[in-house]
């Protein structure tokens, strides 16, 4: 079982360019064309890698742009210098060991650099982490200096380059503290920085030291009290396991046999006798649904976009031309035949060509699948007026759309979680609640007559819990029935899945990680699975295929813009 995962942060546009241009450099510099980042995290087919030196992980608003380069490129050179198998077989259990052990293996990994630009990124990424360690209370306690002191001197020691004046004198306390051995260990570090096992066994010397150190000094301590902490001290940390994930999760990113310690991880419904797929229309008076559609309306006026200049990027992207007759009457083209005697007639008139005539196919089909969950009903007006322009566009252009959405027929479990507790409350249940999948638009129905189906999103008890793995594959099914040539399934959410009673009886990481299973397999060269999150990063579940736009852009230019830039990003309509 992993822990708790962690809310997708609020990212500005401009942190999500920088993240993508991360992500670039990434693949560039490790020459694997199948990295990217999720979050701050990095990803490999799909898993994620278990790099955790405490420096490749810059606060977003509290670093620069040279950390997150730093911080890129220190990803690269580990993913392409390391073995990570080795590395996890070897990796010390204790949590000071595990910090020295992987910063070590970081540090070497990074010597091996010869770009003189990423060597001046991998600097600029040390000193942002450096400068933020210092202004944190860890740099308040012995430990916290010790650890400090000897991340400086190893790093020196393996790159072969002396320490500034000013780090020489405010580490030399800490120094004066190492434990007996750790200087002559350190100097054996640079020869053997070509092998990385040979490398590791200096560095697990090292680790045994430090995890001694830290036992005397927790046994010495006795009862003095923690130093005082920081307003801003949660926002500091070792980072130990990337992404708050467990360490098993990261063993199973290098092992795709591993169990993520549970005897059955596999995902399940405890029951699916309650569950449904019905119109989202259902239950919904026709004289609500007619005000609906016209407050709808009504804001897709009010946002200013030109649906022609829409239908028209729409178009470039969903079709290629196609043959489709002639026309005559050109003055440029093939010579046409049938008016060679207006030639001879009027030998100015020069309209005696013809061209080729072309018309737009649709190769591919587009659903968009749209989060119920309770959080969603405040962005409700936002995301009908986005789908009425886009849908709109869409149908102008005969590209086949399909609009879905998600949600749980009660709260807290409803009857699945009442016959769970009858049968006895058995171990891990699996999904504990009943599934309300809902059709606002088929791919058989138009823009026009489907208006008064997409204006029940703005119903608000359709608002309930989110269960978003089981959702993707449902869509994924009904898309995969569609006979276009390529398909698209764009998932609109502000957060992670979140069902009390699954949660609660299998563990906070349950939905999370099965969703990001299904998304891992859907992405094929037919299919590509993209996600808009609003106002959040959903890069932990998409990747590169993911796009933030708050909740005010999405029906505006600046969001219809961010939304065709992530359609010319997916590898399935290149």
């Amino acid at each position: 079982m992993t822990e708790q995962p962690t809310e997708p942060p609020r990212i500005s546009q401009h942190a999500q360019e920088i993240r993508r241009l991360q992500s670039a450099c990434l693949r560039a510099l490790s020459a694997d064309a199948g990295l990217e980042l999720r979050g701050n995290t990095a990803w490999s087919s799909g898993r994620m890698l278990p790099i955790n030196a405490a420096h490749l992980y810059p606060q977003i608003g509290y670093s620069d742009l040279h950390a997150y380069r730093g911080a890129s490129d220190g990803m690269a050179l580990r993913v392409r210098h390391s073995d990570m198998r080795q590395h996890q077989e070897l990796l010390p259990k204790s949590s000071g060991g595990r910090f020295i052990f992987e910063l070590l293996e970081q540090f070497r990994c990074e010597s091996l650099n010869r770009l003189p630009g990423v060597r001046s990124n991998l600097d600029n990424g040390f000193h942002s982490w450096t400068t933020q360690f210092q202004a944190s209370a860890l740099a308040e306690t012995e430990l916290g200096q010790m650890l400090f002191a000897l991340a400086q001197v190893c790093r020196s020691k393996i790159n072969g380059t002396g320490l500034a004046p000013e780090m020489e004198d405010s580490i030399e306390a800490a120094r004066i503290a190492f434990p007996s051995g750790i200087g002559a260990l350190a100097a054996r570090l640079r020869p053997a920085r070509f092998d990385q096992l040979r490398f590791a066994q200096i560095s697990l010397r090292i680790a045994r030291l430090v995890d001694d150190s830290i036992a005397a000094h927790h046994s010495n301590r006795g009862s003095r009290p923690a130093p005082r902490r920081r307003a801003d001290d949660s926002r500091f940390t070792l980072h130990l396991d990337v992404a708050g994930e467990a360490a098993a999760v990261a063993r199973a990113a290098l092992d795709p046999g591993s169990k993520s310690g549970r005897e059955d991880s596999r995902y399940r419904a405890f029951t699916r006798q309650y569950d449904q797929v019905v119109p989202a229309t259902q239950h919904i008076r026709a004289g609500l649904l007619e005000r609906y559609r016209a407050e709808i309306a009504h804001l897709a006026s009010q946002s200013g976009i030109n649906h022609r200049f829409l239908a028209r990027a729409l178009r470039a992207i969903f079709c290629y031309p196609t043959p489709d007759g002639w026309y005559g009457g050109a003055e440029r083209g093939l010579i046409d035949g049938g008016r060679l005697a207006t030639l001879i007639a009027s030998p100015t008139d020069h309209r005696v060509f013809r061209e080729t005539h072309e018309a737009s196919h649709p190769f591919a089909a587009i659903s968009f699948l749209i989060d119920c969950s309770g959080s969603m009903r405040h962005h409700a007006k936002s995301i009908a007026s986005f789908l009425n322009l886009t849908i709109r566009a869409l149908d102008q252009c005969e590209v086949p759309v399909e609009v879905l959405g998600y949600t749980t027929r009660a709260w807290n479990g409803g009857r699945p979680l009442s016959e769970w507790r009858r049968a006895g409350s058995p171990q891990q249940p699996g999904r504990l609640n009943e599934i309300n999948h809902l059709i606002f638009k088929d791919f058989t129905s138009s823009w026009r007559t489907s208006r008064n189906s997409i204006g029940a999103l703005l119903h608000q008890p359709l608002y309930k819990e989110g269960v978003d793995g089981e959702a993707v594959r449902w869509a994924l099914h009904r898309l995969s029935e569609n006979a276009a040539e390529r398909r698209v399934l764009i998932v609109i959410s502000d957060g992670s899945p979140s069902d009390t009673a699954t949660t609660q009886t299998n563990g906070a990481s349950y939905l999370h990680q099965d969703l990001v299973e299904v998304i891992r397999h859907a992405n094929t060269s037919r299919t590509s699975v993209a996600g808009i999150g609003l106002g959040l990063d959903m890069s932990p579940y998409f990747g590169d295929q993911a796009v933030v736009i708050e909740d005010c852009e999405l029906s505006s230019d600046r969001g219809i813009r961010a939304f065709l830039s992530l359609l010319a990003r997916l590898p399935t309509l290149r």
